[in-house]
């Protein structure tokens, strides 16, 4: 598999990058652990964008608020 991941940073948060590839890592190895239930793959189509878009601010946000490590300490 081969990740390519263009951005632009215009006012980078410290360790950024670092915790955005930290974040898919520890995807990919929960995925491979089965702690992830269903197929992990890519986004549906059959649901409007912003849907996804605001449950993932909303639950991401509620994650930090109760220190739920989204990122596997080892990879910070």
């Amino acid at each position: 598999m081969v990740v390519d991941h263009l951005r632009l940073v215009t006012d980078p948060v410290p360790n950024a990058i670092k915790d955005k590839f930290g974040f898919f890592f520890t995807l990919f190895e929960w995925e491979a652990e089965g702690r992830i239930l269903g197929r992990a793959g890519g986004y549906d189509a059959g649901i409007p964008k912003p849907i996804p878009d605001f449950g993932g601010v909303t639950f991401g946000r509620l994650a930090e608020k109760l220190d739920f490590e989204i990122i596997d300490p080892k990879r910070r």
